[in-house]
């Protein structure tokens, strides 16, 4: 019973851990512009 759930619990693990390797994140800089053509790109 207690390995079922190791084992269990190390499966959830790499699969969170290979979900995690698939996330990007975008930086985004931001300024006092109020350009339309900037504010256009942020909103896309």
């Amino acid at each position: 019973m207690l390995t079922k759930k190791i084992c269990l619990f190390a499966v959830a693990i790499f699969i969170i851990l290979l979900c995690a390797s698939c996330v990007s994140a975008t930086t985004y800089s931001i300024n006092n512009s109020t350009d339309p053509d900037t504010i256009s790109k942020m909103i896309s």
